[in-house]
Formats: structure tokens, C-alpha cells, sequence
């Protein structure tokens, strides 16, 4: 007997262990190399990884999260380069003893997906007892299309691949309280706030959920309630400015509300084919398909699934009362949470047609422009109410096999699709990126400057990142940047100051400007040729002050 009590107390060690070979079919074991940085240099990657590498180096501010020489006058915080501002602030007081470069994303994503496995059981641990359908509850989670979209090299959201928190929120409404539940709602709140701020409004909102449901049951009285609410204020408060959440003030957002909505076929929908083969068995629905953000395809083995669990839901929905008639407002927030994803702009595959809204609220439901994101929790319901069902109106052996088919058909089906995201990752290790400026006079400029500008702002520039790069080996601060959100005032202030300088010919001397070809020609009408080089160097417009005087002065 006491063998099999260590035996049982052991079972925890199972679910980590699917989430290892879990991480090793999704992704690349090269990604956990500290200094391999090829596989982070195209698209959002580069940012998140450029804004731990300015933030690295800069020294320490209040809020801790400002990183002000990634963006100079534009620079905003660790938070809006999307560079995971709870590792970021974990491994900078290390920064000197790490190598250079060092980046953590890859040890990130080997930990959403073990966390996504782990809460994926927890959860199913509540319906069942059976190790062994835990296990394979955890793998559907495991598995889900959706976080591992996250991964695919189209978009590469790393942050956005914490879907563990949402798993987790649900582990803890569902869960029956214990002494300790709110603790454990304060840290994963916490832990959404230092992650990313979509995630944070979804677990928000599903603690809010689960505070009302549980005072409604009377577990806690309104007194105690206000406490906990104070507490959360008080936990998101700080850490939000901690990390530089109000560094912005008025910002300058890229779309608004609606612009990246969530279609309603997203649950039957593998995507659009060249995003990979989401489904080996079922075709693409005819005409655009989903957009990257609205990709939410259950996969066929969880919609056979479904299938076969809507008759019987039909005919015997007393099965599900219990365990679900207590939590009003968690279904309410689910409800909310689909709302929001479809928006105003409602599309059905081919079809679409807008449902005008007062401005205001547009405005106010811009802050978080790509909606679709907020249908991940009702797509985790899904999940869960299918396997739920499953384990309920099934016995036990029954439900097992049951579930192994249908993961059996799941894993088949989306085979393609994990594919594509594993060869994505799966780049040959590198330590540096491929940059065109290969002329010396980049090494000796860096000897003369601190800054890199462009005269005019290059948030939005083409060649925004291999200048970026270029500061960032030399470690020079720099307005080649690519944010979240950019403080308004600023970008209009610099753009002033831009055409200033441009009409005075008076240029900062410690800083090393890149000219646009559109503003060549006027920058010359006002060029101080003898003591400053206006030179286009391996493809980019250079105007470096006072370079004769300082390279003359030099030798």
C-alpha cells in the first residue's frame, strides 16, 4: 500500500513529461540554445528580441521597465517591444554574466507548453480521477491549434503562447475553494500582467467572474470580496507601472476595434493553405479563411467529439447541472468574451456586414484592437465542456478509449500544420543576423557616437531593424524602432524637431543620423560640407557631423 501511495504521489511527474515530448514534436531543441538568435531576426521576433538587448544594457530607471535607449524620445518600456517584461526584469540584474547575445525566449516556450500540459490536467483532474484520461484530457490541451499558432513562423507571438494562464483561471473557477484559492488568483494575475496585457484582461475578467459566482454561493460575504478586489487593484497597480504600462500616455495605435475580428467558421475553419496545412482531413472553407488572428480550428478529433456528444447533451443535459449551474457569471463572461471577439464588423466566411457603434465605444474597444485574441477562452471551454462531457456521459474504460481515438484522429489531422511551426523554429543556430552594413565605416563610426537617429522617425521603416541591430552591437541608443504603441505627443515632436534640424543644418554631434532618399535633397540645400559626410554606405543615406574633424583629429 505504501508503494502505491508513492506511486500515486508520483503522478504529477507524468503530465511534465508528455509536455517535454510535447515540446519536442511542436518545436526545435535549437531555441533553447541562450545565444541562438537566427531563428528571432525576421518579423515581430526581432523586436522582442532588440528590446531585451537595449533593455539589457540600459541602466536602471523608475518604473523598472523603461528602456530608454531603444526609441530615444519614443522610447516607452520593456512592456511595448513585447520582449516578456517578467523575464526581461528577471534576468537583468544578471546581464553581465550572461553571454552576449542571450535570449530567453526559447526556455519561454518550453515553459507554456509545459504549463499549457500541466493545467490541462489539473483540469481534467477535477472531472476524473483516472490518470490515465488525465493524461489524455492534457494532451488535447497540449496539442490545441490555437497556442501552437502562436508559434508558426507567419506570426511567432511568443508571449501570446501563454495560453496556461487561461487554463489556469479555469482550474481555479472550477476548482471547489481552498484556504489558499485567492492566493493563487493574486499570482496568476500578477503573472498575467508581466506577461501581456491581452492575457491579463482575460484572466481579469475571469476572476471577476469567479468572485461573483463565489459570493453569489456565499463562500466569501461582500466585506471580504471588496478586500480581494483592493488587493487585485493594488497587485496590477504596481506592476503595471512597474513595467511601464503608463509610460505611453496618449498613444498611437496601428488599427481599431473590429479590424482583426474573429470569424464565426473559426471553429471548423483550418485556415487559409499558406499558413500550412492545418487539417490533413477536412478542406479549407472556401474564400479569405480566417485571418491570423482569428484562427481557431478545434482540430477533428475534437469536433468528432462534439459530434457525438450533442445528441446525447440534447436528450440528457441533467449531466451537466451540477457541475455548472453554480458559475452564472463565468458563462456570462464567456458569452462576453465571444461578443467581443465577432465585434461589430461580423464576418461568416465569405459574408460580412458591419453593425455601426458609437465612436466612443469603438475608440475605447481599440485599446485592444486585434478582438479575435478574446475568443480564446471561450475556445478553451469548448474544449473543456467536450471532454467533460465525454468523461460524464461515458463510463470510465468507455471514455477512455473514446478519447484516445478521437486524439489519435487529432494528432493526424493537425500533423501539417505543428510541421510547418517545428521547421520554422527549427533555423541553424546563430549567434548574429545577417545585416548589409558591411563597410568599416560602420565599426569606426561607432567610435565617434552614441546615437543612431533617422531624421525623421523610423518606426515604420523598412530598414528599421538592421539599423536597430547595428545600435544595438554597439550598444548606442537609437530611434529605429518598431513599438506596440508609441506616445503620440512625442512622434509629433520629433517629427518637429526633424524638419528643424533639417532647415538649420545644425546636427547633434554625438549623434549618427540615416537620411530617407525623400529628404536627400533638402538635407543637402543646408549640408555644412566641410565638416560633415552625407554618403550613402551599403544602401543607406549617412550623415555623420563633424566626421572630418573627428576622423582628422583621430589620426
Amino acid at each position: 500500500m505504501a508503494i502505491l501511495k508513492n506511486v500515486h504521489r508520483l503522478y504529477w511527474i507524468a503530465p511534465l513529461a508528455l509536455g517535454l515530448v510535447g515540446f519536442f514534436v511542436i518545436a526545435s531543441p535549437s531555441i533553447l540554445i541562450p545565444t541562438n538568435i537566427a531563428w528571432l531576426q525576421n518579423g515581430d521576433p526581432s523586436t522582442y528580441f532588440l528590446g531585451w538587448d537595449f533593455f539589457r544594457y540600459s541602466p536602471w530607471t523608475l518604473p523598472l521597465g523603461l528602456n530608454p535607449h531603444y526609441g530615444l524620445e519614443l522610447s516607452n518600456s520593456i512592456v511595448y517591444s513585447d520582449s516578456n517584461p517578467l523575464l526581461a526584469l528577471l534576468f537583468k540584474p544578471f546581464s553581465e554574466f550572461l553571454p552576449a547575445p542571450f535570449q530567453y525566449f526559447g526556455i519561454w516556450i518550453l515553459a507554456c507548453i509545459l504549463l499549457q500540459t500541466w493545467f490541462g490536467w489539473r483540469l481534467i483532474s477535477l472531472v476524473s480521477s483516472d490518470i490515465k484520461i488525465q493524461l489524455i484530457g492534457a494532451a488535447f490541451f497540449l496539442l490545441s491549434p490555437t497556442m501552437i499558432w502562436r508559434l508558426h513562423p507567419y506570426i511567432l507571438h511568443i508571449n501570446l503562447a501563454a495560453h496556461f494562464l487561461i487554463l489556469w483561471a479555469f482550474y481555479l473557477t472550477f476548482k471547489p475553494k481552498a484556504s489558499h484559492h485567492w492566493r493563487s488568483w493574486y499570482i496568476l494575475i500578477a503573472l498575467g500582467t508581466l506577461i501581456h496585457a491581452y492575457l491579463l484582461a482575460m484572466v481579469l475578467a475571469l476572476f471577476y467572474a469567479d468572485l461573483l459566482d463565489r459570493r453569489k454561493q456565499q463562500e466569501i460575504t461582500p466585506n471580504q470580496s471588496q478586500i480581494i478586489i483592493l488587493i487585485v487593484c493594488g497587485i496590477v497597480g504596481s506592476l503595471a507601472w512597474l513595467s511601464g504600462y503608463f509610460s505611453t500616455g496618449p498613444y498611437l495605435a496601428m488599427a481599431g476595434y473590429g479590424f482583426d475580428q474573429v470569424n464565426l467558421l473559426t471553429l471548423i475553419d483550418p485556415g487559409k493553405a499558406e499558413y500550412g496545412l492545418w487539417s490533413n482531413l477536412l478542406p479549407n472553407l472556401p474564400g479569405e479563411g480566417p485571418g491570423h488572428e482569428s484562427f481557431n480550428y478545434l482540430g477533428l478529433g475534437m469536433i468528432c467529439l462534439g459530434l457525438i456528444l450533442t445528441p446525447l447533451v440534447i436528450l440528457r443535459p441533467p449531466k451537466f447541472k451540477t457541475a455548472f449551474q453554480e458559475k452564472p457569471y463565468f458563462y456570462i463572461a464567456i458569452a462576453l468574451f465571444a461578443i467581443f471577439a465577432i465585434s461589430n464588423h461580423i464576418r461568416i466566411g465569405n459574408f460580412e456586414w458591419d453593425i455601426p457603434l458609437p465612436e466612443m465605444i469603438v475608440n475605447t474597444a481599440g485599446i485592444f484592437r486585434s478582438s479575435a485574441r478574446m475568443f480564446w477562452p471561450p475556445f478553451y471551454f469548448i474544449y473543456f465542456f467536450i471532454l467533460y462531457g465525454v468523461i460524464k456521459y461515458f463510463p470510465n474504460k468507455l471514455a477512455a478509449l473514446i478519447l484516445v481515438l478521437a486524439l489519435a484522429i487529432q494528432v493526424i489531422d493537425t500533423s501539417g500544420g505543428r510541421q510547418v511551426v517545428k521547421e520554422g523554429l527549427a533555423t541553424t543556430p546563430s549567434s548574429t543576423w545577417s545585416n548589409p552594413m558591411k563597410s568599416d565605416f560602420w565599426n569606426e563610426a561607432a567610435q565617434h557616437y552614441e546615437k543612431v537617429r533617422w531624421l525623421k522617425p523610423g518606426q515604420l521603416h523598412e530598414k528599421w531593424k538592421q539599423v536597430a541591430y547595428y545600435a544595438a552591437l554597439n550598444h548606442k541608443a537609437t530611434d529605429s524602432t518598431y513599438l506596440a504603441r508609441i506616445n503620440l505627443a512625442k512622434f509629433i515632436d520629433i517629427e518637429t524637431k526633424a524638419e528643424s534640424t533639417i532647415a538649420s543644418g545644425k546636427y547633434e554631434q554625438d549623434t549618427l543620423y540615416i537620411i530617407e532618399d525623400s529628404t536627400v535633397e533638402e538635407v543637402k540645400a543646408h549640408l555644412n560640407g566641410s565638416t560633415d559626410l552625407l554618403q550613402n554606405i551599403d544602401g543607406f543615406n549617412v550623415l555623420a557631423p563633424g566626421w572630418y574633424s573627428k576622423t582628422s583629429a583621430k589620426h
